[in-house]
């Protein structure tokens, strides 16, 4: 069967594992499908269900200790400080509670089939999962459906925000199913069932944690249905017998958000059973399509038809060998894209680091929001895909975690303002935590950032004013206070620094010789600062004209613009020629450490540019040469970042090749990334943000087309894009250049020129 090679992620065997599994969500519910034949499984997923506490891994006592490291930092003391953070500022529980699993979903096919035939699909275009199984060994669905003694099962799978449920039904053709379905977890939980079709996990996250339920109603269509143990203090089962087709409808809450969770699953279940399947179907696919189909991307490839035949495994596959089949790369673009609408909805959680999937009950890293890159890469790409409203789940965040981090700012460092480490998680923790290099207190100053990107894409003044504007005041405020002045006789002498401070998560030799985390004034704290800063002044200056006040935070902006005029100019490193990345022109510990961070102000920001910063770009091109010279240890969002750098510095080939680094080392079977040997989904939103700034960019003037266009995609075509100042383009090329263009003007509401770049 044929397949769109750039809609379609699908496979010719059920999945061996969770990691081999489709992902299905709905910004809150998800599952992992597995798709198996005979015995089917699948994870089930509700975002809030996490262990822990809100005061885990804080301490109020830590402001003395800052101070004194940073007089032990500028004296260069980098042993005395290391001893210092572990003692007194890291908790004595250095880790905070792990995202967990809801549960574990079993289907289990009694009169077993062999199977002549199988297929599952993810059809990105729906938002639908399927399963395909036969005993025919004829080829095509039409010889299947021709045979004599076919038996067909076709499976689908769902996770509906309409009717907040996954749906899953089962269809056979022929022969009857008799199955059994259970419902369990790998501990801190009890099962029920009332005998009437429906399965009721119920639990506490370590005991005195979050409550959770997760419910399966089952409805066959046919045969007869029955509830019972296996043995005395087993979990119940549901078993069917002789049913042409049986549908489950699973449910979840928790008291996190619901006061009344164990009601709220009876009403999710209630609604869609009363509806039925075909309709949360319905209604599943139309709102699915409201997001998804205002984006396109593909193209055009001399091997498409051939291609089309092969499942995505055999694609993956053929690339880690060498191959070429550029639209996997416009496929792992919409796949992300479906991820990210699957774990990030209005009203839901942010996107964590594996996105809404999780099958275990202590997740690498806890799953938990990681604020020194992850967390921001997992929204790179979220406005130019057209899908601002996946944004507001972090926005929502932000202004919750604000809250506790003005706290953290007042405890560890007397300041005002707020500020936000390096982790956090659902219970808004803004303090340092878990390891040294935790102690690093910018994560604020750069997530606030997507706030003024949003405002800038989509032009609502109320948001700016309101919600944009205070959280990026605070984080600001924050970076006032926290600054000091270096005295004399230090590297930086005379300048305003941060101190504490270290370049994520790089280590360095100091000058004598000391392998070291921290310093005072690391490159990236600046870059980040000249961002944050400049971000405040423009809207300070748009909220004065939106609203005519004159004198709007009149104070507040002198203050940033005295700031900005004493922090450390960049630099470029006398001993590499690349941008110095601390204060010192210190030799790194690692020179192919995965992190980027001092090429901050390259990507995300717009600081250095060919046009306006041609010896600075030429530097940071220096940077990325060094990284891969000495054996990058680029994992596979550091690979998407690289990506995104060699894009904005218009190395077209260079930023390509970063891709293909990624299909070839860390893609894996379902198409989610691998760093560490562990599986990441929100940080893998490098790789369409790379795609996307290769087609059109924005250098803070003006709208480039095709800027980094690489040779491989030299023909090809983009609908729905969106820009800064609410362009929205559709656009196909042809032999690297523009075909075809059209402007989209209905939500305009700042003049930019759009030309094509010149290659």
């Amino acid at each position: 069967m044929k397949h769109s090679l750039q809609k379609c992620v699908w496979y010719r065997r059920p999945a061996e594992s969770w990691i081999e599994g489709f992902p299905i969500g709905n910004g809150r519910l998800g599952g992992m499908v597995e798709g198996g034949v005979n015995r089917d499984h699948m994870y089930l997923n509700e975002e809030s269900i996490w262990a822990g506490h809100a005061d885990d891994c804080v301490r109020t006592d830590a402001k003395e200790a800052v101070k004194k490291i940073r007089e032990l930092l500028f004296a260069g003391d980098s042993e005395g400080v290391e001893e210092i953070v572990m003692h007194q500022i890291m908790p004595k529980k250095r880790w905070f509670g792990s995202y967990q699993a809801l549960g574990e979903l079993g289907i289990r096919l009694f009169n077993t089939m062999e199977y002549g035939a199988y297929e599952r699909c993810l059809d990105l275009d729906t938002g639908i999962a399927w399963t395909e199984v036969s005993d025919s060994t004829a080829k095509t669905a039409e010889e299947q459906e021709n045979a004599e003694d076919t038996r067909r099962i076709r499976k689908e799978y769902f996770a509906s925000a309409p009717h907040q449920v996954i749906a899953i039904r089962y269809q056979s053709f022929g022969e009857p199913m008799d199955l059994e379905i259970t419902l369990t977890r790998e501990k801190e939980f009890v099962t029920e069932s009332p005998a009437d079709g429906t399965l009721r996990l119920m639990g506490q996250c370590g005991g005195d944690g979050i409550r959770f339920a997760g419910w399966v109603r089952v409805l066959p269509k046919g045969g007869t249905m029955r509830t019972f143990l296996v043995r005395q203090g087993a979990n119940p089962v549901i078993q069917i017998r002789g049913a042409q087709e049986v549908v489950c409808f699973v449910s979840s809450r928790t008291d996190y958000t619901c006061e009344n969770y164990l009601k709220q699953c009876a009403l999710d279940i209630q609604r869609a059973e009363q509806d039925g399947y075909e309709e949360v179907k319905r209604q599943h696919v139309a709102e699915y399509q409201r997001y998804y189909s205002r984006f396109d991307i593909g193209f055009l490839d001399s091997e498409e038809e051939m291609l089309e035949e092969l499942s995505t495994y055999e694609r993956l596959r053929r690339l880690k060998k060498g191959g070429k089949d550029e639209n996997f790369y416009a496929l792992l673009a919409n796949f992300h894209r479906y991820l990210l609408l699957s774990a990030s909805r209005p009203g839901c959680l942010p996107s964590n680091l594996q996105g809404l999937w999780n099958y275990q009950m202590y997740a690498p890293w806890e799953s938990d929001y990681h604020t020194n890159i992850n967390l921001q890469i997992n929204y790179w790409p979220a406005e130019a895909y057209n899908l601002s409203e996946c944004h507001t789940a972090l926005f929502d965040w932000l202004e919750k975690v604000s809250v506790s981090g003005a706290k953290t700012a007042r405890d560890y460092y007397g300041a005002g303002g707020w500020t936000l480490h390096h982790a956090s998680n659902v219970f808004c923790h803004t303090a340092p935590c878990a390891v040294p290099a935790g102690l690093w207190p910018l994560g604020a100053a750069w997530i606030v950032r997507h706030l003024y990107e949003h405002y800038l894409y989509c032009g609502d003044a109320v948001f700016l004013r309101e919600k944009a504007y205070p959280l990026m005041k605070g984080a600001a405020q924050f970076l006032v206070d926290f600054l000091v002045e270096a005295p004399e006789g230090v590297d930086g002498a005379g300048y305003l620094v941060t101190n504490p401070s270290h370049s994520p998560e790089n280590k360095f030799y100091t000058k004598d010789s000391k392998m070291t985390t921290f310093t005072y004034g690391a490159a990236m704290d600046f870059e980040i600062i000249r961002d944050l800063f400049g971000n405040c002044l423009s809207a300070i200056e748009i909220i004065r004209q939106t609203e005519t006040k004159g004198d709007f935070e009149a104070d507040f902006e002198k203050q940033l613009k005295e700031v900005l005029k004493r922090i450390p100019p960049l630099r470029i490193s006398e001993r590499t020629g690349a941008i110095q990345e601390w204060i010192g022109d210190y030799e790194e510990v690692e020179p192919g450490h995965r992190h980027l961070s001092h090429l901050y102000g390259v990507y995300p920001a717009r600081e250095i540019t060919l046009e306006k910063t041609p010896e600075f770009a030429q530097a940071a091109k220096r940077t990325l040469e060094r990284k891969l010279a000495n054996h990058y240890d680029g994992q596979g969002w550091s690979y998407g970042w690289m990506g995104c750098l060699w894009a904005r510095l218009r190395e077209p080939e260079k930023s390509h090749e970063a891709l293909e680094q990624i299909v070839k080392r860390h893609v894996q079977h379902n198409l989610f990334l691998e760093a560490h040997g562990n599986p990441q989904v929100g940080d893998a939103q490098a790789i369409p943000m790379t795609i996307l700034e290769s087609l059109v960019q924005f250098d803070g003037e003006t709208i480039l087309l095709l800027p980094s266009l690489p040779k491989a995609w030299k023909d090809g075509w983009v609908k729905g894009l969106r820009m800064v100042g609410g362009y929205t383009l559709d656009m196909t090329w042809k032999d690297g250049k523009v075909e075809t263009l059209t402007v989209h003007r209905e939500h305009v509401f700042r003049e930019y020129p759009i030309v094509e770049a010149k290659r």
